[in-house]
């Protein structure tokens, strides 16, 4: 009987769990298969290589792979958005130093407009264009008994008269503003040469005055004197107004002076 029943009995390492064809025949629940070591079907109770001891299967821990470099363009899109994410008004670019401050000296000139009329310099200008029409209407009225000497005289006053309104002209509509010009130095340099011209014209005209009772031909019989008594007074009158006049040219050219040392200084 003893070799009977180890004939009957399976050897094995561990106790025997009934098959299932015996659990089905007896009317149990059917037995689940035995897990292998080291395989891929390790049951609850045994932890496999993908498992965890109490849990469900733990994905394999691999290193995190580069990030794919970027395009070129994409740098300049992600600018673009940190541009576009700065408040209004906000600027990208870092704002400059502050420098030292600077502060020009001022430039004294004569102003553009009526303002000019305002000025020492633009009253004595329209003195010398008042004085200098008074001087060549009375010039002319002698009837230039000495075209040597009161033709100059009618030529440099005549002259004076035309560039003094051109030049107030100029800051009157405001062409100073427009034209890059030194004014400064072309007030003095005009003013100046016209002071020169303007005064020589009065000696020559106090010359014709003087001159007023030597006869007007030699050779006549009749002594007729150069200037008649109303011409005289008139040509006294041309002198007088020609001195008042170049003293205003003269003035004037020391305020040009005053204002472009000013400038330069």
């Amino acid at each position: 009987m003893r070799s009977a029943a180890l004939l009957g009995k399976p050897r094995g390492r561990g106790r025997t769990r009934p098959s299932s064809s015996s659990g089905a025949r007896h009317g149990g629940a059917p037995a689940r298969p035995r897990a292998r070591r080291g395989g891929c079907g390790a049951g609850p109770g045994r932890a496999g290589p993908g498992r965890g001891r109490h849990g469900p299967p733990r994905p394999h821990l691999r290193p995190p792979s580069p990030p794919p470099p970027r395009p070129p363009g994409r740098a300049r899109h992600s600018s673009r958005r940190r541009s576009n994410m700065l408040p209004r008004g906000a600027s990208s670019m870092p704002p400059p130093p502050n420098p030292a401050p600077y502060f020009p000296p001022p430039r004294v000139t004569l102003p553009s407009g009526l303002e000019i009329l305002r000025t020492f310099s633009g009253a004595v200008i329209f003195l010398e264009i008042l004085f200098g029409t008074i001087v060549w209407i009375l010039v002319a009225s002698t009837q230039v008994p000495l075209p040597l000497l009161q033709g100059w005289v009618m030529f440099v006053a005549v002259t004076a008269w035309f560039l003094s309104i051109v030049f107030l002209s100029v800051f009157l509509f405001g062409y100073a503003n427009r034209i890059a010009v030194n004014w400064n130095q072309a007030d003095f340099i005009f003013h100046g040469a016209t002071f020169v011209f303007y005064f020589g014209a009065f000696l020559l005209q106090a010359a014709t005055t003087s001159l007023h009772h030597l006869p007007r031909k030699f050779n006549s019989t009749t002594q007729e004197s150069i200037l008649s008594g109303h011409e005289y007074n008139i040509s006294i009158a041309a002198s007088i107004f020609a001195f008042a006049t170049a003293v205003c040219y003269g003035c004037s050219t020391a305020l040009a002076l005053r204002r472009w040392r000013l400038n330069n200084s």
